[in-house]
């Protein structure tokens, strides 16, 4: 995991809360603040937990993705209406504030306008991408699981018309959210592609095995509280769908020679 922030405690752990690989913060005078039996790269006991903890690395810091969700808006062709079970396709007005009870199913892209509280308020599975309009600043609002959900890639989509080939090719992205906060809490299963989002906290047993990465780019510190658990494994297959880098690599052919065995 890597942190940006400049706030002076980048970290913070509660609980039996567990990140399972190393933690980087860019700020060279920033700290961790881990109580309990928090761990970080499998280890709790504070002299080997502190190894996998590296203050002030990397330097330069990376550039982080701008997010353009465009390309999911022509889908949503469904205007919100309370009490479903499943919504596919939907776009949700600003200000609905919208309560995603136990049970539903969110098929497609789930496009929010903002300002916006959405709630998720148990067990939910998504089989696609939770995105947010264009244009979202700090506050903007917040999403939050807190009975753990089930996210599938757009990829696993069934084929028909309301699933086109150019919907299910937005693969990678799970939750593309800058300008909302996002809180994770209850057991989450796997989480299959990339979440962005301004801030996340994970509390309650959160947290699950991403499939991908989680970005959170505002300037808040990550918190973990009870038992939160990070679990990440790296996707295969091109930058998720919605994230834009100013700089890309690709091979010149000009410049080496195949040689075949």
């Amino acid at each position: 995991m890597l942190s940006l922030t400049k706030d002076p405690t980048p970290l913070t752990m509660t609980g039996n809360s567990a990140i399972g690989g190393d933690f980087f913060m860019t700020n060279g005078r920033g700290g961790a603040s881990i109580s309990g039996k928090g761990s970080v790269g499998g280890n709790s006991v504070p002299a080997a937990r502190d190894e996998h903890i590296h203050i002030g690395n990397p330097n330069p810091e990376p550039e982080l993705p701008a997010v353009d969700t465009s390309a999911y808006k022509a889908f949503a062709t469904n205007v919100y209406k309370p009490g479903q079970t499943t919504y596919i396709n939907t776009l949700v007005p600003a200000n609905t504030n919208p309560n995603f009870s136990g049970g539903t199913t969110i098929m497609g892209v789930l496009y929010l306008k903002y300002p916006n509280k959405v709630h998720f308020s148990g067990q939910v599975t998504i089989r696609g991408a939770i995105v947010v309009e264009n244009g979202a600043s700090t506050g903007s609002g917040e999403i939050k699981f807190s009975g753990g959900a089930t996210v599938y890639g757009m990829e696993t989509l069934p084929v028909s018309a309301s699933f086109p080939p150019a919907l299910r090719a937005l693969t990678g992205s799970a939750l593309l959210a800058p300008g909302f906060d996002v809180t994770l809490t209850g057991q989450s299963g796997s989480i299959g592609g990339t979440m962005v989002a301004d801030t996340f906290t994970l509390t309650g047993g959160s947290g699950g095995v991403i499939n991908g990465t989680l970005i959170a780019l505002g300037t808040g510190p990550l918190t973990l509280t009870g038992g939160a658990d990070i679990k990440r494994t790296k996707p295969d297959g091109p930058i998720p769908a919605g994230l834009v880098f100013t700089k890309t690599f690709r091979p010149d052919h000009r410049t080496y020679l195949e040689v075949l065995p």
